[in-house]
C-alpha cells in the first residue's frame, strides 16, 4: 500500500499528478494572457475605426460628400506637413490660387481632429507596436495658446501617431459617397509598406487561398496586416460598418485592399505592391490603403520658435549693420537709424539707398524664419553693401 504523506490523506503519486496539472495550466497563462490582450487590442481597434467612421460621414456632409483630403485639389502625396503652421496654405505649400502642395495620409486624419473634435488617441491601434497617441503636453517650441485644433498634423513625426491606412485620397479615384457603401476606405497598416515598428514584408511568399491562386492559409495570411499578429485586420467600410477580416482580399470583387489591382476593370486578389508617392488605384473599383512610410515623411528642419513677447527671447542693436542676434528678436530705434545714416551722408557725401526696399513686403511672404522682421533688413543691408563695393 502507498504511504500517506501528511494529514491530507493524498498519496504521493496523487501529490505528483496535482503538481503536474498545475504546471501544465500555469504554463498554458502566457499563451492566454496573449491572446486575451491580443483579443482586447482587436477589439479597441475596431471600436476606434467606428468613431473615425462616424466622423467622417459628418465631414463629408460639411464638404459636398467628399471625405477628408489635406491640400487642395490638385495636391499629391509627399513630404511631411508644416504641422505647425500659421494658415493651410503654409501647412501644405500651396499655390495662391489653392492649387499645387503636398500632404500625408496622416494629414488627411488629422482633419477629423481638426473639424470633427476626434481625440487623438483614436488614431492608435494597441496591436501598432511604435505608436503613441498625439499630444502637445510638453512641448516648448509653442505659442501659449496653441491647441490640438491649431495643428495641420500629429506633429513633425506624425508617422508615429496614426496606426491606420487610408484609401489613396489624392487623384482621379479620391472616394467620396457616391462611391459603392462596400468600398474600404480605412483598416491597420498595409504589411508592404515600412511602419515604426515594422519592416515591409515580401509579397514573395504571398498567394491568395483561392482558385486559380491556390495558395495555402499560411501563404494567405502573409498579405494581412502585421497590427494583430497576422490574423487580419479592421476594416473600415463606406457605409460606416467595421469589421475584423481575415483575408486582405475583402474589397470588391474579393480586391486585395493593400496592392494595386492587375486588372484594369475591377479589383483583383493579387496585385502590384505601392510605391509611394507615386500611388493610382488601377480603376475606380480598385482600393489601395496606405499609411506614411517612415523614410519618406521625415519632418523638415525649422528654425526654433521664438516668443515675440519674452525678453530672455529679446536683444538689443544699434543699427541694422551690427550683427544681428541668431533665432531672436532684434530691438532697434528708428530715429537712431536715420540719424547714423544722415551722419554717413555728410560723411562720404552721397545718399544712402538700400536697393529692394521696395520689394520688402514681398520678400517677407516668400520667406520662412521665424525672426524674418530681423533678418529682411539684413538681407537689404547686404543689397546694399554688395552694390557699393
Amino acid at each position: 500500500m502507498a504511504r500517506r504523506c501528511s494529514a491530507k490523506g493524498l498519496t504521493r503519486f496523487e501529490v505528483l499528478v496535482v503538481v503536474l496539472v498545475g504546471a501544465f495550466f500555469l504554463s498554458l497563462l502566457p499563451a492566454v494572457s496573449r491572446r486575451a490582450k491580443s483579443d482586447a487590442a482587436r477589439v479597441v481597434c475596431g471600436a476606434n475605426l467606428a468613431t473615425l467612421g462616424k466622423a467622417m460621414l459628418l465631414y463629408a456632409n460639411d464638404y459636398d460628400g467628399a471625405l477628408p483630403r489635406a491640400g487642395g485639389r490638385t495636391t499629391t502625396w509627399g513630404e511631411a506637413v508644416r504641422w505647425d503652421a500659421p494658415s493651410r496654405s503654409q501647412a501644405y505649400n500651396l499655390s495662391r490660387d489653392g492649387s499645387g502642395g503636398t500632404a500625408t495620409i496622416s494629414s488627411c486624419f488629422y482633419l477629423l481632429v481638426k473639424y470633427a473634435e476626434v481625440a487623438p488617441k483614436y488614431f492608435v491601434c494597441p496591436g501598432d507596436t511604435g505608436t503613441t497617441a498625439f499630444t502637445l503636453s510638453g512641448r516648448t517650441d509653442l505659442p501659449g495658446n496653441f491647441e490640438l485644433i491649431d495643428a495641420w498634423d500629429f506633429g513633425p513625426q506624425a508617422y508615429k501617431h496614426c496606426s491606420y491606412a487610408y484609401q489613396i485620397p489624392f487623384g482621379l479615384y479620391a472616394l467620396t459617397r457616391s462611391h459603392d457603401p462596400a468600398m474600404p476606405v480605412a483598416a491597420d497598416r498595409n504589411p508592404w509598406l515600412r511602419s515604426p515598428g515594422q519592416e515591409p514584408r515580401s509579397i514573395l511568399g504571398f498567394r491568395p487561398d483561392l482558385p486559380p491562386y491556390k495558395g495555402t492559409p499560411e501563404q494567405a495570411r502573409r498579405g494581412n496586416s502585421p497590427s494583430h499578429g497576422g490574423d487580419g485586420q479592421n476594416v473600415l467600410f463606406l457605409d460606416g460598418h467595421v469589421a475584423f477580416e481575415e483575408r486582405s482580399y475583402c474589397g470588391l470583387d474579393e480586391d486585395n485592399i493593400y496592392l494595386i489591382s492587375t486588372d484594369l476593370t475591377q479589383g483583383s486578389p493579387v496585385g502590384y505592391v505601392p510605391v509611394p508617392p507615386a500611388v493610382v488605384p488601377a480603376n475606380r473599383k480598385d482600393s489601395v490603403l496606405v499609411h506614411d512610410p517612415p523614410q519618406q515623411m521625415a519632418a523638415p528642419q525649422e528654425a526654433p520658435r521664438v516668443d515675440s513677447r519674452s525678453l530672455q527671447h529679446t536683444a538689443v542693436v544699434a543699427t541694422l549693420g551690427c550683427p544681428l542676434p541668431e533665432h531672436k528678436n532684434a530691438i532697434w530705434c528708428s530715429t537712431f537709424q536715420m540719424a547714423w545714416d544722415r551722419f554717413k551722408q555728410d560723411i562720404i557725401h552721397e545718399p544712402i539707398r538700400v536697393p529692394g526696399a521696395e520689394n520688402l513686403s514681398r520678400l517677407r511672404r516668400g520667406l520662412r524664419f521665424a525672426t524674418s522682421v530681423v533678418v529682411l533688413p539684413e538681407i537689404a543691408h547686404r543689397e546694399f553693401e554688395r552694390e557699393r563695393t
